[in-house]
């Protein structure tokens, strides 16, 4: 099973599927030749290299949503290998509230808090 897994994630590598080629075409740094720094700084001033081509398969998504919230505050809390970046969302009304806790998904080098705001 390992060797058939890795046969596929090679064939993939070789030949992504034809939506996604703008995108990465976009995406000019390679990721083991940038740091996490450089990576994050370079998303931060190229967003369309984060954005994906419209594809209908993908309509299925969220939308932007951008309600408007009570209160955004950007907090950090120290973590095993430095401070951990958090931003608390607090909604109009009266609590308690609900809490949903998201861990952002980027591998510690690309994207970060802003990603989700338009959900949030």
């Amino acid at each position: 099973m390992q060797a058939l897994a890795g046969g596929i994630a090679t064939a993939v590598a070789l030949r992504p599927h034809p939506s996604l080629r703008a995108h990465l075409d976009l995406a000019t740094p390679v990721p083991s030749a940038v740091t996490g720094t450089e990576a994050r700084a370079y998303f931060s001033t190229h967003p369309a290299a984060q954005t994906l081509p419209p594809d209908p398969r993908f309509a299925a998504r969220p939308p932007k949503l951008r309600e408007p919230v009570a209160g955004v505050v950007d907090r950090t809390v120290p973590g095993p290998g430095g401070e951990l970046l958090l931003r608390i969302y607090t909604p109009h009304g009266r609590g308690p509230f609900p809490v949903v806790l998201h861990f952002h998904g980027g591998g510690w080098v690309g994207g970060g808090l802003d990603n989700e705001d338009d959900l949030c």
